[in-house]
């Protein structure tokens, strides 16, 4: 007696496949128009659907009158400056009413850390020192880089009950101008103390005590980074 053979088992085929039912063209052609939201076959212009989501990474930007950058998806981190950098930011486009600028103001002194508010000013100041006696955009960033790092040893250093005379006595205007004139003269910049005592308002010989004490620490402060 013959056994029959099993009957073969069916699989069935999950895929979705989308034709164009004008043209009927296999395999079909058809193409997503994010720029309108239209699906459509590429053979014969037939619209399959409208008002498509488009799930890719969005890159458009949404000015206001006063952003520099306006881009949605933000900015890169600062090194800079400390922390995630995830602080909410309150456009100021209000029509002209200025209650958007009174707000952003308001937001800012009620989250804004005390210490990164006194970076950020000493940055600003920096950059226009640098500015008023033609030093490039690198020696600023190199003169806030050593700010920094004076900062965060201060900081270390008091919380261990330890004496620091980096910053001991020394103004934040004089140390960012002291700073200037480090990071100048590890680049060759031609910029003596007269010129930064010029545009920071400080005297050359608080600018040179300043620039001692951190000299002292140059082999802390200045890596590879900076001098490469």
């Amino acid at each position: 007696m013959t056994v029959p053979p099993a009957p073969q088992q069916k699989i069935v085929d999950l895929n979705v496949q989308l034709m164009c039912p004008d043209c009927k063209i296999v395999p079909p052609n058809i193409s997503e128009e994010f720029s309108n939201g239209d699906l459509v076959c590429a053979d014969c212009g037939l619209v399959l659907g409208d008002r498509i989501v488009d799930t890719r990474s969005e890159w458009r930007t949404f000015a206001n009158d006063e952003g520099d950058d306006p881009s949605r998806v933000g900015s890169a981190a600062n090194p800079l400056l400390n922390g995630p950098q995830l602080d909410t930011v309150i456009s100021q486009r209000d029509g002209g009413s200025g209650a958007a600028r009174e707000l952003n103001r308001t937001h800012g002194r009620v989250t804004a850390v005390k210490g990164e508010r006194n970076l950020l000013q000493a940055y600003k100041d920096i950059s226009a020192m640098c500015e008023a006696i033609g030093l490039p955009k690198l020696i600023a960033d190199i003169a806030k880089q050593l700010f920094k790092r004076i900062q965060k040893a201060a900081v270390e250093l008091t919380k261990k009950a330890k004496e620091i005379g980096t910053l001991a006595g020394k103004s934040p205007v004089s140390i960012a101008a002291a700073c200037i004139y480090m990071a100048s003269t590890l680049y060759k910049e031609d910029r003596n103390t007269r010129d930064i005592s010029v545009v920071c308002g400080v005297s050359e010989v608080t600018i040179k005590n300043a620039y001692k004490h951190l000299y002292n620490e140059r082999a802390r402060l200045v890596d590879d980074r900076i001098t490469a």
